[in-house]
């Protein structure tokens, strides 16, 4: 593919981050969130529709290994 294809998936990309999260992981969010696994970028903004890096899910698996006592 050429630029044509990544300029659409970085237009997608851009437009999915401003939508509000899937009604089906309601509970799961909620959760996560309680339990202080997910909290936020600096500004506390979620992102539940963006990527996730590398360094994010590892603090996030971290956070649940620790709230498991492991």
């Amino acid at each position: 593919p050429g630029s044509n294809w990544w300029y659409s998936c970085s237009a997608w990309l851009k437009k999915l981050k401003n939508e509000p999260p899937a009604q089906w992981s309601q509970d799961a969010r909620k959760w996560a969130e309680e339990n202080g696994l997910i909290s936020g970028d600096a500004q506390g903004n979620l992102q539940y529709r963006s990527l996730v890096t590398r360094e994010q899910l590892v603090v996030f698996l971290q956070r649940l290994a620790e709230k498991n006592g492991l």
